[in-house]
């Protein structure tokens, strides 16, 4: 199957929201005390911000029978550290595709589209974070040739 990917609108939200849970969902199942029950009305009110923002891009998978297959959200940010030079980076902030369309390609798609975004806007390199339980996607992004920078660890204070 060969999607369609096409930017978001505002006419995307009703669909987009049961994408955004099941991510959301995954997250929430394996860190709750980091990831809350999902709030429909922030994420919706974040989708729509999202939407009139210059420096983010929401990309949408859609089908021939215009059914949602994944979305792909990056935004382009400015990375400083200090003694460092800033550079322009793209940030993919959340990739998802529905479980009976994936290894069809789709993500990939997604992800290759914000790619060429980020080098639309003058990115030099594109980051993300995976979160350690997620071993599938750390797998899906090494297949494109990223790989760790660093790590951040943690140890609960409150045993």
């Amino acid at each position: 199957m060969k999607p369609v990917i096409r930017s978001a609108s505002s006419e995307d939200l009703n669909a987009v929201q049961p994408l955004a849970e099941a991510l959301h969902h995954l997250h929430h199942q394996q860190r709750p005390d980091l990831f809350p029950e999902f709030d429909a009305g922030s994420f919706r009110h974040q989708f729509l911000a999202a939407l009139c923002r210059t420096d983010t891009q929401i990309f949408l998978a859609v089908s021939e029978e215009e059914q949602l297959l994944g979305y792909c959200s990056a935004c382009s940010r400015l990375r400083t550290y200090p003694g460092l030079p800033a550079s322009r980076i793209l940030s993919v902030e959340e990739l998802f595709v529905l479980p009976d369309f994936r290894r069809e390609g789709i993500g990939s798609a997604l992800f290759c589209r914000a790619l060429d975004w980020g080098r639309q806007l003058g990115a030099r390199s594109a980051e993300l974070t995976v979160w350690g339980f997620n071993r599938e996607a750390e797998n899906f992004y090494h297949r494109f040739g990223m790989a760790v920078r660093s790590s951040m660890l943690e140890l609960p204070l409150d045993l």
